[in-house]
């Protein structure tokens, strides 16, 4: 498999990252990849009013994973407390999932939060019964904390669930 080039998204990457994401985790088209949420939230995941502001913060990186300038996966780190970088928007391609891309985008993330920012830990959270997700993230050094954090019922921005008292868990890693 060819490794991803990546860069920073701009402004004008904002319709692709929304479709990128949208189609790794919601709807009929988020079923062909392992990521989905379909069965567990339905509408959107994040749309450009959400995405704009990460883009634009200094503190806030949405990298893109690239395959001969086409966007196939992407992630968001951001600073989520001093020593402390936050993971999340984490998507790749459904077609393409379970092929690596997902791990080059992660160590590509780690990455850029020890080099760049100079953290010593990534955090991210899980919705905590996605046991796959759970898995592949703990097999890339995660580890599961126990907090727990609600999701937030009533905000259709983050979508609407399918299912009562969904919770995300706060995986961590250390970086040293």
């Amino acid at each position: 498999m060819n490794p991803l080039s990546f860069r920073p998204a701009t402004i004008s990457d904002i319709p692709a990252v929304v479709a990128l994401v949208t189609s790794a985790y919601r709807g009929e088209a988020s079923k062909v990849g392992w990521t989905t949420e379909a069965n567990l939230i339905d509408g959107q995941r994040i749309d450009a009013d959400m995405l704009r502001p990460e883009i634009e913060r200094p503190d806030s990186l949405v990298l893109l994973g690239m395959r001969d300038d086409e966007l196939v996966a992407c992630t968001h780190v951001s600073s989520a407390r001093p020593g402390t970088a936050n993971v999340g928007l984490f998507a790749v391609r459904p077609g393409l999932q379970g092929g690596g891309l997902g791990k080059q985008v992660l160590a590509e993330a780690e990455r850029v939060a020890r080099q760049e920012w100079a953290v010593s830990e990534l955090e991210l959270t899980v919705i905590d019964i996605r046991d796959e997700l759970v898995a592949f993230y703990e097999r890339r050094g995660f580890v599961r904390t126990g907090e727990h954090k609600h999701l937030s019922y009533g905000d259709e921005r983050f979508g609407t669930p399918r299912v009562p008292d969904l919770r995300m868990e706060v995986m961590r890693k250390a970086l040293v």
